[in-house]
């Protein structure tokens, strides 16, 4: 299971990329990201894979936080 909970993520003197993003994602559900360049669908999947951190939110994968708030 993948939960998503209020991810925000901006780089730093840019606006946000991010804002609010959340979602719950269970075992055999299948998800599609779309949309145009720039929306934020590489920068969700790299929380997701743990390669970035967000600005706030969290990242949880199998009950276990994967990512966290940025320190």
């Amino acid at each position: 299971m993948i939960e998503l909970d209020d991810l925000h993520f901006a780089y730093p003197g840019q606006p946000p990329v991010l804002a609010g993003a959340s979602m719950r994602l269970g075992p055999g559900e299948r998800l599609s990201l779309t949309g145009p360049n720039g929306a934020g669908k590489s920068t969700l999947l790299r929380m997701i894979l743990g390669l970035q951190r967000p600005t706030s939110g969290t990242v949880t994968i199998f009950d276990q936080a994967r990512s966290r708030e940025k320190d």
